[in-house]
């Protein structure tokens, strides 16, 4: 091999959009990025955390990727629980195959696949009601005019 030809040594560094698609894909099938950076042809984690950085189209594609990584996890989950054997082994190791999935992908798509929270904005006892702000001169003239009708109560109760 001549020097023209010899392959470069160590992972890639310099980002390609084959290379983003490459990482897209796999992280879409259910691979953890991890995983895939432990391969020999793919960059460090480092690496694709400063491309994801640096570069907005790759980083606008990773998050789909991770949104279909949510989708392929929930599948998932219907696949092992549909093909357990009713051994209590198989079944014990199903359920924490699913609920490490459910967690993933809760973590992945909170608002898909998250836990539905309720808020409550009422309260019993009043302490979450509203306060209106008025300025100096608008609570004079409030204060006036109460005045005036408690001065008005007044003389209709001593007629």
């Amino acid at each position: 091999m001549s020097e023209k030809e010899k392959r470069p040594i160590g992972r890639p560094s310099k980002f390609s959009q084959d290379l983003a698609e490459k990482i897209c894909e796999q992280i879409a099938h259910g691979k953890s990025l991890r995983a895939i950076c432990a391969e020999d042809d793919m960059p460090s984690t480092s690496t694709v955390c400063k491309w994801l950085n640096e570069n907005q189209d790759f980083s606008e594609q990773y998050a789909r990727a991770r949104d279909r990584q949510a989708d392929y996890f929930f599948e998932e989950i219907i696949e092992i629980s549909d093909s357990v054997e009713a051994e209590s082994a198989s079944v014990a190791k199903a359920r924490l195959q699913i609920d490490a999935r459910k967690w993933a992908a809760s973590k992945l798509a909170p608002k898909k696949y998250g836990d539905k929270s309720e808020l409550d904005v009422k309260s019993s006892d009043g302490s979450m009601t509203p306060t209106v702000r008025i300025d100096a001169e608008e609570y004079r003239k409030i204060a006036e005019e109460i005045g005036r009708a408690s001065c008005r109560e007044r003389v209709f109760r001593a007629v």
